[in-house]
């Protein structure tokens, strides 16, 4: 199990998911992306031009794909 709070994010956080056995996908209400090591350390942000993502997936050629 793992447990970490990620707080990068400074509105509601609504979706995480695993993008590999390495990286986390964070989606917030602030129209960010956020990518996390599996430990939780930060990597980077995307910022969006939608503040209403709810979902996003990414491509075998790491391209984001979303759905506001």
């Amino acid at each position: 199990m793992i447990s970490k709070t990620l707080f990068e994010h400074p509105s509601l956080v609504v979706s995480a998911t695993f993008i590999s056995d390495k990286t986390i996908l964070s989606i917030s209400k602030d129209g960010t992306v956020k990518f996390w090591q599996i430990d939780g350390s930060f990597i980077r942000t995307i910022s969006l031009k939608s503040n209403e993502i709810t979902s996003a997936t990414i491509s075998p050629n790491g391209e984001i794909g979303h759905r506001d």
